[in-house]
Order: C-alpha cells, then structure tokens, then sequence
C-alpha cells in the first residue's frame, strides 16, 4: 500500500508541476516579455482606424494581436492584417474569431514574438505596449519601416516621437516624422 501512494503522490507533483510551468509560460511570461492582454474597447478601435485613415490596398500588423479585434476590424475595412501573438491561448482566440467574422482570407494571427519580425512591408503598425518596451520598440520600427509608415499606439507613448495626431490615449505617427525625436 506504501509504495502505491507514494507512486501517487509522485505523479500529483509532477502533474502540479506541469501545470505550474504551462502557467508561467503562457500566462506570466506574456505579461513580462511583452504587455499583459487588456482587450481594447471596439469604439476606440474604430477611432484609431479613422485617425490611421485604414485603406484596403494597405498591409497592417498588429503588433500584440490579443483576442484578434484589431486584425477583425483591419480586415473589414480591406486591409490584409497579420496579428503577432506570444500568448498561444490569445493565438487561437485570435484565429477563431478570425474564423467567425468569415475574414481568414484577409486576418492572420501568429504565435510568434514581433521582435523577431522583419516589419519593413507593413504600412500601418498598431501596439498596445507598455512602458519598458517602447523605447526598445521606437529604435526598431525606426530601422525597420517604410517612408510613409505609419504607428499606432494606445495608451501608451513612445519616448522621442512626436505624435501627428493624438486623442484620448491614441497616438498615431507618421514615418516622416518618426526621424524626428525630440530635443
């Protein structure tokens, strides 16, 4: 009798174990590595898309794809989005309701870190960071984008770039002015 409940006890650490690093690995490291998920409200969204002037011919990233609304309201709007997600719960959120709203031809969402990205095809970025990542984030969209790029961010700003528009936590940057850090 012993040895069997030792033998149970055994493979209930080890499943707690398991279950704890699932936990920090998909939950805790998001939060760290990057910003936790804070869905965006749709109406801000759709201001955000207004103030970006979003076209059909464009090709957007979501940079922090979350549950996928950006990318769904991206797609509506023509624009082919491609959502970068480290959380893969998010990722498969993000994909499902891809799938709903009937846009995968136009939505795609990644399990992959941004950071590791070329994003120099993108016309539009949106971000949702947070404060330790931007500065680290600016240098990198400033070598990596395009003339006439643009950047979106919510809430929260980036240290030297001077927004061309900014309303009520939406900060939008045009790549013309991006070379442009303050003095």
């Amino acid at each position: 009798m012993e040895f069997w409940l030792i033998v149970l006890i055994i493979f209930l650490f080890t499943v707690l174990g398991l279950l704890l690093s699932l936990f920090l690995s998909f939950i805790l490291f998001p939060i760290f590595g990057g910003a936790p998920f804070l869905p965006t409200h749709r109406a801000r969204i759709r201001r955000a898309l207004k103030l970006a002037r979003i076209r059909p011919d464009q090709k957007i990233a979501d940079l922090g794809a979350g549950d996928g609304r950006i990318l769904i309201a991206c797609a509506k709007k023509g624009a082919k989005t491609y959502g970068f997600e480290i959380n893969p719960f998010l990722v498969w959120k993000a994909k499902l309701n891809v799938k709903k709203a009937g846009l995968g031809d136009l939505a795609v969402c990644q399990w992959k870190s941004f950071w590791n990205q070329d994003l120099s095809s993108f016309d539009v970025v949106f971000i949702y960071g947070i404060t330790h990542i931007m500065k680290k984030l600016e240098k990198k969209l400033q070598k990596e984008l395009k003339p006439g790029a643009k950047v979106v961010s919510f809430i929260f700003s980036f240290p030297n770039w001077q927004p061309e528009t900014k309303e009520n936590g939406i900060y939008v940057y045009g790549k013309w002015r991006l070379c442009h850090y303050n003095r």
